[in-house]
């Protein structure tokens, strides 16, 4: 928490016995999983309860909300739904101070998004090798609310077997950074080569339009030794690259020669990076080329596939 100004009592008992904590003037309070701002925090220690007021504003993973008061209950963790006996949601269990204690409610809300951070549940259900997958958001989405509904007798729905998966920083940690949002991402992609760690192409870069592709090919990289892939881009294309690839967090190599690079990034030089063609110079002229080729509308794919069979890339 970070505030202008923070006035706290304490008790008896010192530094551990607080009876009374406000800050004031531009309230910060950050999680995990949320940003929040506003311009008053009062927490209450006997029942862990902040409350945060005055032009309330929380920045997620998912969004950006704007409310008048914001309640945070620091030792709550919903556990389960409970129910009437025609089998009818009526309210929630929680373990408030290590004591269970029930929520009745005329209607429950499940906003819980997917089971992305459940390692378990992503082996289970996607397959092998997901349970070493980076997570790009929240560590807390573990699917309690979906498991909580399927206790109650709900029926799973929609594709278990399947996810987004997008290309991610090989340096980035488990689970979203705030601070970097979505910038661990890696979406230029078609404007140069992938390679996994033995300097191999193991993907059409151009199959399709960016939108089409970017979230199976995570996935991709997750299939390649070492769950790693490289992509490599000439200089003449960094005017083409997105915002992502300046962000100071994320993970870079230059190299004046595909050799050098080759040892930079382990590929070794005796497995030259993608197996250039004859004359490499081809393909990143076919590279810089595709600015051009936006002008062919919907033919701007085969455009660049046309290119990269010039260039002898198969």
């Amino acid at each position: 928490l970070w505030a202008d100004k923070v006035v706290i009592h304490y008790g008896e008992g010192g530094t551990t016995d607080v009876k009374t904590f406000e800050a004031t003037g531009k309230v910060r309070i950050k999680s995990e999983e949320q940003d929040a701002v506003g311009d008053k925090a009062v927490y209450d220690p006997n029942t862990h309860i902040l409350h945060l007021t005055g032009n309330v504003m929380v920045n997620s993973q998912a969004s950006v909300l704007s409310s008048p008061e914001l309640e945070v209950n620091l030792d709550t963790n919903v556990s389960t739904f409970t129910g009437s006996k025609g089998g009818r949601v009526t309210g929630v269990v929680v373990r408030h101070k290590g004591v269970e204690e029930e929520i009745k409610a005329g209607a429950v809300i499940l906003a819980c998004g997917g089971f992305s951070s459940n390692i378990e549940w992503r082996t289970k259900y996607l397959g092998p090798g997901w349970d070493l997958a980076k997570v790009r958001g929240t560590k807390f989405n573990n699917g309690d609310g979906i498991r909580m509904a399927l206790d109650v007798g709900a029926r799973p729905y929609g594709q278990w077997s399947g996810c987004h998966a997008v290309g991610w920083d090989l340096n980035a940690p488990e689970f979203g950074d705030l601070d970097v949002g979505e910038n661990f991402q890696k979406h230029s992609y078609p404007f140069g080569i992938m390679v996994n760690a033995h300097g191999k192409r193991f993907l059409d870069e151009g199959a399709d339009f960016r939108n089409y592709t970017y979230a199976k090919y995570g996935q991709a990289v997750l299939q390649q030794p070492g769950q790693v892939a490289w992509q490599v881009y000439d200089s003449k294309v960094n005017h083409l690259l997105r915002d992502e690839y300046r962000t100071r967090q994320v993970t870079k190599v230059v190299a004046q020669s595909m050799e050098e690079l080759a040892d930079r990034i382990g590929t070794g030089r005796d497995k030259p990076v993608a197996e250039p063609a004859e004359d490499p110079k081809a393909v990143l002229n076919a590279l810089e080329d595709l600015k051009a080729g936006a002008a062919h509308g919907d033919s701007t794919a085969k455009f660049y596939q046309e290119k990269l069979n010039e260039a002898g890339v198969r």
